[in-house]
């Protein structure tokens, strides 16, 4: 049993994140080697799957002094087709391998990959294929050539070369997709920085480890039965190493109970770290104590399943127009984007969007949003500013501050019917705040043990009023709402701290107090608005 666990936890699991990353790339970020590490992983996720599966009744069966022989038995040691589908599954004793039999354990592997993953083209040309490879492999056997003189050693390499190949019609879904793997497999792509970005996420050591051990596991190592038949030491090893592996499982189910033993809950949080896959709970880990959200990794490296803001930008455009209004919007460049370095060490010569930023931006330019995109400024300033938090998805105060400062620019020189020349008397307050970080808390249950709080300065006003009559009104999400709700991080040590965040920031530079509604909202309260200021993260759009 707990050689079947570990299969499933330890390998089909992490299998599965490192072939969905190579399925679902972005077309500028697919290349010859995502495509093979594509292959390789969905193969060796199929033969995890289905041998932890196997070793898991096989350990109840003894358990309960049943006697089973064994399921998965070394296909990819097969000398052909015919005998590498009669490797996957109980055979009777004495029984021949034969063409309709290999034809039965294929249709019965492709029926449990039916129920798992649904119905789908590619899975019926899969299985033709394996059909037509099945009857090819018997119509050979009869042939001496084919059975005497070619070594075992190359039927070997034939089979499993075949079957890895055909594996893009499993997880492409169809013959289309297939053959864009095929072809990107068998080409030489021109690299670019998605591409190079998506590589640097499959050649990890992590990555690397694990597409090992698998490959090892699925072609050398021997099933339990041949460790049993082998004499008492082996037979102790294989013991002694299937309880360390079941007591591993036991110890990671352990670190979710909060009232479990705390040495018991570090040993458990130990292993889930060595097994999961860098980038696993949403968060993956850089160089010198750099958090990255996934989704700032995906934006470079993977295709787009859910549509972004253009479209509602638009429609509030077009509603303001007809009442005269204007809508300025600001894309806030992610973390990865100004800081690419701790993920793919280079000398870069500017930011790096995300795909698609700048059709969307031109597409935004065109139906007349003003755009106000200060990527570049940012990059000039990035040695200079903190614009980031290490552990954090927030924008630093220093990042807030100097948004707001040309923001506010660029307001006084195109919307100066919405500027106060008066300066409003404000109450300033010095604030100091520390957090640990929304990505530190993602990985970790208690993160102070393992991360140190960061710090951030800023300045809190008081004495603006009037936001709710105001002409100008802001729509955002968490970095509108950053330093003033108590949900997110570095919130308000109390509910006497004067207001932080970017809406007071922005009105004190033009005079006013400013209206704020959250971009979830499905109706934003423009009624009346002259300015309508749209922050938005530039990969979500």
């Amino acid at each position: 049993m707990g050689y079947g666990y570990a299969k499933l936890l330890y390998l089909a699991l992490n299998l599965e994140s490192i072939y969905t990353l190579c399925v679902n790339a972005a077309p500028e970020a697919a290349t010859s080697w995502s495509a093979f590490i594509g292959m390789v992983a969905f193969t060796g996720w199929i033969y995890m799957m289905f041998s932890g599966t196997a070793d898991i009744w096989l350990g109840l069966m003894r358990l309960l002094r049943g006697e089973l022989p064994e399921v998965i038995r070394h296909p990819f040691g097969a000398r052909g087709f015919v005998d590498f589908w009669n490797r996957w599954g109980v055979l009777p004793v004495n029984h021949v391998p034969t063409a309709s039999s290999a034809l039965l354990r294929c249709g019965l592997l492709a029926l449990s990959l039916l129920i798992a993953q649904g119905f789908s083209y590619g899975l019926l040309l899969w299985l033709l294929l394996q059909a037509c490879l099945i009857g090819l492999d018997s119509w050979l056997g009869r042939f001496q050539v084919w059975t005497v003189k070619i070594p075992r050693w190359i039927k070997n390499i034939l089979v499993i070369v075949a079957f890895t190949l055909s594996t893009p019609l499993l997880y492409g879904g169809g013959w289309d997709l297939a053959l864009q793997e095929w072809g990107r497999l068998f080409s030489a792509s021109p690299a670019t920085v998605y591409s190079v970005f998506l590589d640097a996420r499959l050649t990890t050591p992590h990555v690397c480890w694990l597409l090992w051990i698998s490959v090892l596991t699925a072609l050398v190592l021997p099933g339990f039965s041949w460790w049993m038949a082998r004499g008492p030491r082996l037979r102790l090893l294989a013991r002694s190493t299937g309880i360390l592996l079941l007591g591993s499982m036991v110890l990671i189910s352990i670190s979710h109970t909060e009232s479990a033993s705390p040495p018991l809950v570090r040993a458990g949080k130990w292993l889930r770290n060595l097994s999961s896959q860098a980038g696993s709970r949403g968060v993956h880990q850089g160089a010198d104590g750099w958090l990255y959200p996934d989704s700032d990794l995906h934006r470079l490296t993977q295709k787009r399943h859910t549509p972004g803001q253009v479209e509602s930008i638009l429609s509030l455009q077009k509603e303001l127009q007809s009442q005269g209004g204007h809508l300025l919007l600001l894309p806030i460049p992610d973390k990865i984007s100004l800081r690419p370095e701790p993920i793919l060490p280079a000398r870069y010569k500017g930011a790096v969007h995300p795909l698609g930023y700048h059709a969307s931006i031109q597409r935004l330019k065109t139906a007349g949003v003003d755009v106000l995109d200060m990527t570049e400024k940012l990059w000039d300033q990035r040695n200079r500013l903190p614009l980031h938090f290490h552990q954090d998805t927030l924008w630093t105060a220093e990042a807030m501050k100097e948004i707001a400062v040309h923001t506010s620019r660029h307001i006084r020189k195109t919307y100066p019917q919405v500027v106060m020349d008066e300066t409003p008397l404000v109450d300033a307050q010095f604030i100091e705040r520390q957090d640990l970080g929304n990505l530190a808390r993602f990985l970790h249950r208690h993160p102070e043990h393992t991360w140190s709080a960061e710090t951030t300065q800023m300045v809190g006003l008081r004495g603006l009023t009037g936001a709710e009559t105001s002409p100008v009104l802001i729509i955002g999400g968490d970095l509108v709402r950053a330093y003033d709700d108590p949900t997110l991080s570095f919130p308000p040590a109390s509910v006497t701290d004067a207001p932080a965040g970017f809406p007071t920031q922005l009105g004190a530079l033009i005079g006013r107090a400013l209206a704020v509604t959250d971009e979830a909202s499905p109706t934003p309260p423009i009624s009346g608005k002259k300015l309508v200021i749209w922050i938005v993260r530039a990969g979500e759009l």
